[in-house]
């Protein structure tokens, strides 16, 4: 059986927060999917098995003062093909990435009607390099493996930071 997790952000219940500078995105909704069944380590599954829920709630928090029930719906399929081999190189993490495809859905509203715009469709890879910024002081990168919690958190700040800088 195929168990994919849906990790579904409605945000409708948020209150707006700060002012926002009129050319970045407002988000309705943020989804991201992962299809966990495709690991086969499973002592990295365990780690990452809240992805879903773990990035929805990283994007969501970098756009906490962008959210409105006309934005845009951020959805992510993350590659799990890709995140498995990462679980096979367990050792070493100098090749390891996180990949997904990104679609951004926008609808806006024009004299009462929906008016859906063209979605905007593409590939985000976050190497280990980019992760690095999100390490605690002091980290021995020569410890950390892909199952991981520091490695995780890491992993996961900076594809959320990718997404939200490209939403602008």
């Amino acid at each position: 059986m195929k168990n994919v997790i849906f990790g579904t952000a409605l945000i409708g219940a948020i209150a707006l927060s700060g002012t926002v500078m009129a050319d970045e995105l407002m988000v309705k909704e943020i989804e991201v999917q992962t299809d966990m069944d495709a690991i086969e380590n499973a002592k990295a599954a365990a780690v990452w098995q809240n992805l879903d829920e773990d990035l929805a709630s990283a994007i969501l928090t970098r756009v906490s003062d962008r959210i409105d029930d006309q934005g845009a719906i951020v959805a992510i399929d993350i590659d799990e093909i890709s995140l498995a081999n990462n679980f096979e190189l367990a050792t070493g993490l100098e090749d390891a990435t996180l990949r997904g495809w990104v679609k951004v859905d926008r609808v806006f509203m024009e004299r009462n009607q929906e008016v859906e715009m063209p979605e905007e469709l593409y590939e985000l890879t976050v190497s280990v390099e980019q992760a690095r910024v999100h390490y605690p002081d002091g980290t021995d990168v020569s410890e950390l493996k892909v199952d991981s919690e520091v490695f995780y958190q890491a992993m996961l700040a900076a594809f959320a930071e990718n997404v939200v800088e490209k939403l602008q």
